[in-house]
């Protein structure tokens, strides 16, 4: 069978293939050339060990933040280029909702008087009905926000605004007071 192709690798010495490798190599280079510049290229890792409960807290924010990597997760949170949402809690849906309605209902009353109507004796009593559950509502709220100021955030605040004698001054008028 005479195949000029495969009479050209068998004339082919040993300094020819080693060229046709560098030019391979060569080609391989510029085809995937840098597509960052240098001071760009993320070459440094970081490890950390973390317990399954912190692991999956980590994905859950990954996954509210609509990231499909979590190293691209990671280092836009260590960038502050993605600020973590903080997770909506059943009461505070349950605020928003009822919040909403009272909302709609005063509206709905709002728009009534300003038509120059007048609140008949029924309307009056729905009208004082629903100001009084806007009252719960906002009632709801600030408990909702006195328990959501919990023991970690309470030690953040501490720690950036209170100095050691400081807090050694609320430790002793607390023992003084029989609080502790």
């Amino acid at each position: 069978m005479n195949n000029p192709l495969l009479d050209a690798f068998r004339n082919a010495s040993r300094d020819d293939f080693k060229a046709i490798e560098e030019a391979l190599k060569q080609i391989k280079k510029e085809k995937y050339r840098a597509r960052k510049v240098p001071e760009d290229l993320q070459v440094k890792s970081v490890k950390t060990n973390l317990t399954e409960k912190e692991y999956d807290a980590l994905i859950e924010k990954q996954c509210a933040a609509g990231y499909s990597k979590l190293s691209a997760f990671t280092r836009d949170v260590i960038n502050n280029a993605v600020k973590v949402k903080p997770v909506v809690l059943k009461p505070s849906k349950e605020f928003f909702s009822k919040s909403t309605a009272l909302t709609n209902h005063i509206e709905i009353i709002a728009d009534h008087i300003e038509g120059g109507n007048a609140l008949s004796k029924d309307e009056t009593t729905e009208t004082l009905i629903v100001l009084q559950g806007l009252l719960r509502e906002f009632q709801a709220t600030r408990h909702l926000l006195v328990n959501s100021f919990t023991q970690e955030v309470a030690c953040e605040v501490t720690r950036e605004h209170l100095s050691e004698e400081k807090l050694y001054s609320i430790l002793e008028e607390k023992r003084a007071n029989n609080d502790l």
